[in-house]
């Protein structure tokens, strides 16, 4: 069986298209969690205009990663998972007061470089 580091997004409602978002990583070979928070600004109405598959993933990659702890505290997930020669299983969990966020296209997330996230056989999304 493979290892597998567990990275967790949650994201809360805070108002007018202002989420919290936690990040919860688990390395691999460690029982320790690293949390981080910060706030997120995502234009969901934006999202369901017409935009290429490239622009539509970067959008909210782009906001979900504004911030340069959780930025960093994703780079540092991805890689501690990679040194390890593990799976990175990415969970996003979306607070049933953001339905808004529920119907979005997660699957074309590109991460904070703009590569598709999810488009890696070393990624599982879920």
């Amino acid at each position: 069986m493979s290892k597998v580091a567990e990275l967790e997004l949650v994201l809360r409602p805070m108002g007018a298209g202002v989420y919290a978002v936690d990040l919860i990583s688990s390395p691999a070979d460690s029982d320790s969690d690293q949390r981080l928070s910060a706030k997120a600004s995502i234009d969901a109405a934006a999202l369901r205009t017409d935009l290429s598959a490239e622009a539509y993933g970067r959008a909210p990659g782009q906001a979900l990663f504004a911030d340069e702890g959780l930025r960093n505290g994703f780079e540092r997930s991805r890689i501690l998972a990679q040194g390890a020669g593990a799976k990175l299983r990415i969970r996003l969990w979306i607070d049933a007061a953001a339905p808004e966020l529920h119907s979005l296209r997660w699957e074309t997330l590109r991460d904070p470089s703009g590569t598709e996230l999810l488009n890696s056989p070393d990624i599982w999304f879920s």
